[in-house]
């Protein structure tokens, strides 16, 4: 038999070496993931969630659970008899005491955070020192709703008697374009047909290999380290936001005609809330609070980015409707490296940015001079981002 040429492999190798290949790689990726795994641990015990008629869902009430976010703390959620995230019963009233209803999504929630360094009882404790009587705000922030969802809330706000309603907004709330049919039924919630989001619609028609990646990237603690890694550098994370297209456009004036719909949505369902509310002798205030890319473009920004323009826009909305108009995203220009505010993945504001935002929003609310704050003193000019 002739000698093996010494520059050609066996042939088991070439059935061996992909084979070592693989197994390298799958040894190397599942130890990333187990180490990442231990830094961003996810975990819940409990839930509280449970459907309603026409909302995406309720919390219930005097219910309790445990949750821990990949970038956040162990926390503890607590809800009232109304199924509030509030300190404060929603049914008896401190006598003396000055109550406000806030509305919102997760931003007012404090979704992933300690409730106590959340923005509602922060702003709460800030103007009962101001005012030197009793503030309470009954927190009805619930993560996932979008304006017409707050819309829907008008009556319920109203049943808690406040003497103020203020609605916590964000951008990443206009986003999702609002469903005609629910649009359309706004007055008469009865004849409102629940659907799936587009979102989900679109989850559940993609191809099963795509799904099945999409969830793996999802889920994978490796690749949640890796974006955390990659987020941290501001210009990546700018660059890497911007090619988002249409979810960043609000970025981009003029807005394009999918992002003019959408105000003009908002401004529809905004205006009708004041109109109620005004009736009912209540002042409605909006709070705008920023995202963390428009932290991120407040030193530094792209040609023909404006980071601004989207509270430009939405202040002209409320001063047509008579409504208070609180700009956070000012206090944010007075932190050094404002992203860092936020969870780099996630979005969501820290504790920290949470101080930010209830300092604004208690002294722009002083500052607006409305009678229910009368005689209040100002705020102290203490760092606004300081636990």
């Amino acid at each position: 038999m002739a000698d093996q040429d010494p520059d050609k492999l066996p042939r088991r190798d070439f059935i061996l070496l992909p084979l070592i290949a693989l197994l390298t790689a799958l040894l190397l990726g599942g130890g990333a993931e187990l180490v990442a795994g231990l830094y961003f641990d996810e975990t819940q015990i409990g839930n509280c969630g449970t459907p309603d008629p026409v909302l995406p869902y309720r919390y219930a009430p005097a219910c309790s659970f445990r949750n821990k976010a990949a970038e956040g703390p162990l926390v503890d959620y607590r809800f009232n008899e109304c199924g509030y995230r509030s300190i404060e019963s929603c049914k008896n009233r401190a006598p003396g005491s000055t109550r406000i209803a806030l509305l919102g999504a997760s931003t007012a929630e404090g979704f992933k955070i300690d409730y106590r360094q959340a923005l509602a009882p922060r702003a709460a404790a800030a103007l009962s020192t101001s005012c030197r009587r009793p503030v309470e705000i009954q927190n009805m922030g619930v993560a996932g709703y979008h304006v017409i969802d707050q819309y829907l809330r008008t009556d319920e706000a109203l049943a808690l008697k406040p003497d103020l309603v203020a609605l916590v907004v964000t951008p990443y709330e206009l986003v999702d374009l609002t469903d005609p049919q629910v649009l359309q039924n706004r007055a008469h919630p009865e004849r409102i047909e629940k659907k799936p989001s587009a979102q989900a619609k679109e989850t559940a028609n993609r191809s099963g290999l795509v799904a099945r990646v999409s969830a793996w990237l999802s889920n994978s603690r490796a690749a949640l380290f890796a974006q955390y890694l990659l987020f941290q550098n501001r210009e990546k994370y700018v660059d890497l936001f911007l090619m988002h297209g249409d979810k960043a456009d609000y970025l981009r004036p003029p807005f394009t005609p999918l992002w003019e719909k959408r105000l003009s949505d908002f401004d529809l369902l905004v205006g009708e809330m004041a109109d109620r509310f005004h009736h009912e002798g209540v002042p409605f205030a909006i709070v705008f609070t920023p995202q963390r890319i428009q932290a991120a473009l407040m030193d530094n920004r792209p040609a023909g980015v404006d980071p601004a323009a989207i509270d430009r826009r939405i202040a002209e909305i409320s001063a047509r409707h008579g409504i208070t108009f609180v700009d956070t995203y000012e206090n944010f220009h007075r932190v050094a490296h404002a992203e860092t505010l936020f969870f780099p993945v996630d979005g969501h504001m820290t504790a920290s940015g949470h101080g930010v935002v209830a300092h604004g929003m208690a002294q722009g609310l002083l500052d607006a001079k409305l009678p229910v704050f009368a005689g209040c003193a100002d705020l102290p000019r203490s760092d606004p981002s300081a636990p």
